[in-house]
Parts: structure tokens; C-alpha cells; sequence
């Protein structure tokens, strides 16, 4: 059976004021931070406009003092073998799960719900070398590798006289703000677009030329949406020189 916890912080709200409801299998435990206050936090799993940007859930209780064990024990309890579905912490009808809570309070730290990000990445993706190909004039790209033993070199072969690219999902509930590619050349230069699987039109948002190895400050940053993605665009000088990868710097955005 599903349970809830229902939270009410005043002493004048009624239930459609200023009450917030939370599924309590996402209680993820308990923290003493004074001697009156014991801290729950929980991990809120669906989006809504209450819930809206947080990555986890505090709950601060107002206890009677140095009984931290016994209130949480009274808590768990009440999570675990208790009857009822919704577990009151009420200070408008003073309804608590432990006689020693007087007071409740909660609050938020920031991020999104639905935000894993880039393989657990929050704040940039990779960019590896096989994720780019050749343009269609040039010749197919070709990842060179060398070692001995435990230890060697590898990277993707520009071509000597045609761009080549890279496409780039950002993360719903991102935006990307910076690019840097990394290569043996800084004669070679890169530029960022815009584009959409819908259509084929693309847009420059780096605004021009960037280094290779340097940091492009996207003019315009590009926060995810269902059809957008980011194209990198490496040019070459005329020599075939090594490109190495890089990465899309990526902030946390409310959608």
C-alpha cells in the first residue's frame, strides 16, 4: 500500500491553502541538526508546479529536546506498520506521528526532478571522437591508435582539406552555454550551431570561429527541447591533423 505524508506549516491554512503531499517511499532518512530540530528528507519523483526544480525534500520538525531517537523511531513506525495512508504533519490541527513533534517547516534544494543529465553528468557532456564524421566531400575519418604495453595515444584524423562534424543531444532540463573541442592544432577552428530534427535548417549560435582548445561562449545558449540539438562544426587548414574530443558545458534549467 502506497502512503503519503501530508505537510501543513500553519496554524490557519485549510487542506486547499497550503498543504503538500509526498509519497513516503521516497524517504531517504533522518538528520539531527540542533537539539529542537530533526531534519527528513525525501526525493520527490514527479514534477509539478509545487514540486517544480527541486532534487530533494527537507522536512524540519520542531521536537522536544535531545529526543531525536524517539522521534524518528515514532516516524518510521508509522511509515512502516501504521494504518493509516496519509501520515499527518498538521501544526492547523497539531496532528503529528510522534507526540514529541511540535512544529513543522520544509524546504528545497534547487536542480530538477527529471535532470540525470549526461550519464549522471550535471554539468557537461563529453564529446568523444567517434562522434565525429566527415563532410560529404571529404574522405571517411579514421581513429588512429598507438601503444605499447599499458599505455599509447588515440584520437580521430581530421580530414586535410574538409570539415568535419559532430551532433550533440543536450538533456531535457538543460541548457547548453559553452563548448571546447581539444586537438593537435589550434590553427583548426570550430563553430557551434543549432539544429532540429524536424527540418534542416540550422543556426550559428556560437557566433564564428573558435580555437581549437579554446572555450566558445555560446551568443545564444540552447536549452533543450523535444527536436533541438547542438552541431559542431570542426574546419580544417589544409593538414590532417588529430582531434581528440571535448565537451558541452550544461546548466540546469526549470521547463
Amino acid at each position: 500500500m502506497q502512503k503519503f505524508i501530508i505537510l501543513n506549516g500553519s496554524s490557519t491554512n485549510s487542506a486547499s491553502e497550503g498543504y503538500i503531499t509526498m509519497p513516503i517511499k521516497t524517504f531517504s532518512g533522518g538528520h539531527a541538526s540542533s537539539d529542537t530540530v530533526l531534519e527528513l528528507y525525501f526525493e520527490p519523483i514527479l514534477e509539478d508546479a509545487e514540486t517544480q526544480g527541486m532534487d530533494q525534500f527537507m522536512v524540519s520538525l520542531t521536537i522536544t529536546a535531545n529526543k531525536h531517537k524517539e522521534t524518528l523511531q515514532d516516524i518510521v513506525k508509522e511509515f512502516s506498520t501504521g494504518e493509516k495512508i496519509y501520515i499527518e504533519f498538521d501544526k492547523e490541527t497539531d496532528s503529528f506521528p510522534s507526540t514529541h513533534i511540535s512544529d513543522v517547516a520544509w524546504t528545497f534544494v534547487g536542480g530538477n526532478m527529471h535532470d540525470m543529465g549526461w550519464h549522471g553528468h550535471r554539468d557537461r557532456i563529453k564529446i568523444l571522437p567517434k562522434d565525429f564524421v566527415a563532410a560529404n566531400n571529404g574522405v571517411p575519418l579514421e581513429m588512429e591508435a598507438a601503444y605499447s604495453g599499458s599505455a599509447g595515444t588515440l584520437y580521430m584524423n581530421s580530414d586535410g582539406s574538409n570539415d568535419m562534424f559532430a551532433t550533440v543531444a543536450v538533456p531535457l532540463g538543460f541548457k547548453a552555454t559553452q563548448v571546447r573541442v581539444y586537438g593537435s592544432d589550434t590553427g583548426q577552428n570550430f563553430y557551434v550551431y543549432k539544429g532540429d530534427i524536424t527540418h534542416k535548417a540550422i543556426v550559428d549560435v556560437g557566433t564564428g570561429a573558435t580555437s581549437i582548445d579554446s572555450l566558445c561562449t555560446l551568443a545564444t545558449e540552447v536549452t533543450a527541447d523535444d527536436t533541438n540539438y547542438l552541431i559542431i562544426r570542426v574546419t580544417s587548414d589544409g593538414t590532417t591533423d588529430e582531434v581528440d574530443g571535448g565537451y558541452v558545458i550544461i546548466e540546469s534549467v526549470f521547463v
